[in-house]
């Protein structure tokens, strides 16, 4: 069982990515375009990345998530990405 309270499972990866689609202008417009590198706290299965990335390619990116289970599958949606770094906590 893991900490995180609603449970891993590709529903929740669902609508966690639809989450993401609704946030998309806010995240971005708080974002610097000259940033170098990005922390996010609570990743998940990675859903941000991409809106993150739109802004900026080049963006170094780290996502922390207590969900084994979601690091696991951001892991694999993101494994030929070398700037990108994903780590249980």
């Amino acid at each position: 069982m893991s900490d995180y309270p609603i449970e891993y499972n590709l529903n929740e990866k669902d609508r966690l990515d639809e989450q993401v689609k609704l946030l998309k202008d806010q995240t971005l417009a708080k974002l610097d375009a000259s940033s170098k590198e990005c922390l996010e706290i609570g990743c998940g299965v990675g859903s941000n990345i991409s809106t993150v990335r739109e802004l900026n390619s080049e963006l170094k990116f780290t996502g922390i998530d207590i969900c084994p289970e979601s690091i696991k599958s951001a892991k694999n949606e993101f494994e030929d990405e070398k700037t990108i770094l994903f780590v249980v906590q």
